[in-house]
C-alpha cells in the first residue's frame, strides 16, 4: 500500500512543481499587517503569491493526500494563495499535540479535526484566534450558509460565545458509523453460516482459531481483528454486540457511562472468554495503528476472520475480497446494537493560530471550500479526474472502471478519496438534497444496519461546556478515569476472569465518574436546548 501510495504521490508532484516558481516571490506585509494588493473581495485574494503554513493530521497508511489533488493547484492560480503543507500522523499526534501546546510552536493554520477537540481549543483559546469578525468581513460564501442553516452556529460556537473553527459537513455520508464483516471463504470451508447471536459469533471466531480455515496448516489466523482506537478504547468495539459500544451514551436525555453498566460487564465477560481461545492477538494491548496495519496489508495468506470497520479494505486492502458484511448480532438481552454515525455539522474542520501572519487572507481562502464544486472536489478528488459534474448539476463520483489506471492501484473508492483528496478532512459545506451519483461503498451498507441504529447516542455537535473552569474539571476527571478503565479491564482480561466488580465501580466513584457524567448531562442538555 505504501508503494503504491509514493507511486501516486510522485505523479501528482510532478505536476505541482510546475507551480512552484510562482512561491519565490512573497507580498511583503503592508502596514497594519495586510500584504499589499490584498483584495476584500474577488479573486485573486492577493495581487502577488502569498504563502500559508498549514498543519493537517493523518492517518499514516492514507499518505498525504491533499497535497496531490490538481484542484489545490487550482486554487493556488486562482487566488494567489500557496499552501505549505505540513503533515503529521495519527500514531503519535496526542503527545505531538501537547507539546506544541505547552511551547507555543503552532503553525498559521489546522486543517481538519482528526487529533482535536472542541475541549483542547477551549482550554487553549490564547493560542487560537476569534473568528467572528473575519467571518463577517471576508466570507461570504460562510457567511451565506449560517444564514440559511442556523445550526451550523451551534456547532461551532464555544463556551464564550464566540468561534474558533471553521465548520465541515461532507458529502455522501451513511447513517451507520461502522461496518461489520465476516470471512466468507472461510465460512463456507468449514460449513458455517452467518452468526446471528453473540453466542454463535464466539462459536465462528473459536473455530476460525482452531480448525486452520486458511488451510495453511498453522494457527496463525486472527479471528477477531480491530485497528481503531488501539489500545486506548478499542474494548468499546470488542463489547459493542452487547450494546457498550462508546464511553458514554444518552438513554432518553439522561447521561451515563458505559463502563459500569452490566452491559458492559457482560459483554466484558465475553470478550475474556474469547481472549482466552485466542480469538485475538496477546499483541492488542501493546501494537500501534502502524503495526496492525501492517498486518492487515501483508497478503501472503489471508488470516482474518472477522472486523469492525468503515468498509472492510480501509484496513486489510486487498485480504477483504473474502468478506461479506453482516448484520450486528443479536445480544441477550434480544436486541441488535448497531452504532449510528450521528455526524451532522463537523465544527472543527479548521483553525487559525495566533501565529497567523495574514488571517484575512486564510479566511478567504478557507471561504472558497463552502461552495458544492470545491467540497466535492476537495473530498472526492478533481472534476475529469476521479469526479465529474453533470450538465444537470449532478455530482458524481466516478467508478474506478472509468478513472486512469494510476487510480485503481491505490484500492477501492474509500481508500481513493483518502490519497487523492481529503477524505474526511477540511472545510466546506454540502446542502441536503443536492443531487449526487456514487457507488460508495459504505452508504450501500446503511440498509443492513439503519433497522439496528441505536439511539441512545450522544448527538452530534456536543456543546462545550459554559466555563473555562467546568472545561478544566471535565478534563481533570476524564484522564484518570479513562486509565484507570483501561489498567483494570486489561488487567482482567490478562487475567482471565472479572475480579472485585463492585470494588472496581466504587473506585470509579471515588474518582467522581459521577461528577464526570453530570458534566457530560450539562454538555448534553446545552446542545438540545441551544437556541
Amino acid at each position: 500500500m505504501k508503494k503504491r501510495i509514493a507511486f501516486v504521490s510522485a505523479l501528482f508532484l510532478a505536476g505541482a512543481l510546475l507551480f512552484a516558481g510562482a512561491r519565490q516571490q512573497q507580498q511583503a506585509p503592508a502596514a497594519g499587517g495586510l500584504p499589499a494588493g490584498f483584495n476584500a473581495a474577488g479573486l485573486p485574494i492577493v495581487s502577488s503569491p502569498v504563502t500559508i503554513n498549514v498543519m493537517q493530521v493523518r492517518y499514516r497508511f492514507h499518505g498525504s493526500g491533499n497535497v496531490f489533488n490538481s484542484f489545490y493547484s487550482q486554487l493556488e492560480r486562482d487566488t494567489n494563495v500557496f499552501v505549505n503543507w505540513e503533515t503529521r500522523y495519527t500514531t503519535d499526534f496526542n503527545e505531538q499535540r501537547g507539546l506544541m501546546l505547552a511551547s507555543g510552536d503552532l503553525p498559521e493554520a489546522i486543517w481538519g479535526s482528526t487529533g482535536w477537540t472542541k475541549e483542547v481549543i477551549e482550554q487553549n483559546k490564547a493560542q487560537f484566534l476569534p473568528l467572528d469578525d473575519l467571518i463577517d468581513k471576508y466570507m461570504p460564501n460562510l457567511k451565506a450558509l449560517m444564514a440559511k442553516d442556523p445550526s451550523i452556529k451551534r456547532f461551532i460556537t464555544y463556551n464564550d460565545g464566540k468561534i474558533y473553527s471553521f465548520p465541515g459537513k461532507l458529502p455522501l455520508r451513511p447513517l451507520a458509523a461502522t461496518g461489520i464483516f465476516i470471512n466468507k471463504t472461510w465460512l463456507d470451508k468449514l460449513g458455517l453460516g452467518i452468526p446471528q447471536t453473540t453466542a454463535e459469533l464466539a462459536s465462528t471466531l473459536k473455530a476460525f482459531k482452531t480448525r486452520d480455515p486458511n488451510g495453511n496448516g498453522k494457527a496463525d489466523e486472527i479471528p477477531w481483528y480491530t485497528i481503531w482506537g488501539v489500545p486506548t478504547d478499542f474494548r468499546y468495539e470488542l463489547t459493542s454486540p452487547y450494546g457498550a459500544w462508546a464511553e458514554w451514551l444518552v438513554d432518553n436525555g439522561k447521561a451515563f457511562h458505559v463502563a459500569i453498566t452490566d452491559q458492559f460487564r457482560q459483554g466484558l465477560e465475553w470478550v475474556i472468554d474469547l481472549y482466552k481461545a485466542g480469538v485475538f492477538p496477546t499483541e492488542y494491548f501493546t501494537m500501534s495503528s502502524d503495526q496492525f496495519y501492517a498486518t492487515g496489508s501483508d497478503t501472503s495468506v489471508q488470516r482474518f476472520g472477522f472486523l469492525y470497520d468503515w468498509v472492510a479494505d480501509a484496513t486489510i486492502g486487498q485480504n477483504s475480497k473474502d468478506f461479506v458484511a453482516m448484520p450486528p448480532v443479536q445480544a441477550p438481552d434480544g436486541k441488535r446494537y448497531a452504532a449510528p454515525l450521528n455526524e451532522g455539522i463537523r465544527p472543527l474542520e479548521f483553525m487559525i493560530t495566533a501565529k497567523c501572519k495574514n488571517p484575512e487572507v486564510v479566511a478567504r481562502w478557507v471561504d472558497q471550500f463552502y461552495t458544492p464544486d470545491a467540497t466535492f472536489q476537495k473530498t472526492f478528488g478533481p472534476f475529469n479526474v476521479t469526479t465529474r459534474k453533470e450538465a444537470d448539476g449532478t455530482y458524481v463520483e466516478l467508478p474506478l472502471s472509468e478513472t486512469s489506471s494510476m487510480y485503481n492501484s491505490i484500492g477501492g473508492l474509500d481508500a481513493r478519496k483518502w490519497i487523492v483528496g481529503s477524505g474526511d478532512c477540511g472545510p466546506g459545506y454540502w446542502p441536503d438534497g443536492t443531487p449526487t451519483k456514487s457507488d460508495d461503498p459504505k452508504i450501500n451498507l446503511d440498509h443492513i444496519y439503519i433497522p439496528h441504529l441505536d439511539p441512545r447516542a450522544q448527538p452530534a455537535g456536543l456543546m462545550t461546556l459554559p466555563t473555562a473552569e467546568l472545561t478544566a474539571e471535565l478534563a481533570a476527571l476524564d484522564v484518570p478515569i479513562k486509565n484507570y478503565i483501561i489498567s483494570t479491564t486489561s488487567d482482567w482480561i490478562a487475567k482471565g476472569a472479572i475480579t472485585n466488580w463492585d470494588g472496581y465501580v466504587a473506585q470509579l466513584k471515588a474518582m467522581g465518574i459521577d461528577r464526570y457524567i453530570a458534566l457530560r448531562q450539562m454538555q448534553y442538555d446545552a446542545t438540545v436546548n441551544f437556541k
